[in-house]
């Protein structure tokens, strides 16, 4: 799966806490695996 990401977002997520930065990359670890998971 191939997910794009915007520049503003990008720009944005980096202002973000590092607690936060490393629960989306969990989440998003968990999507890439499984996008019908029902945590979703």
């Amino acid at each position: 799966m191939e997910i794009i990401y915007s520049s503003k977002f990008a720009r944005e997520y980096q202002k973000l806490p590092s607690n936060i930065k490393d629960i989306a990359e969990k989440r998003e670890s968990l999507f890439r695996k499984d996008p019908f998971d029902q945590i979703f």
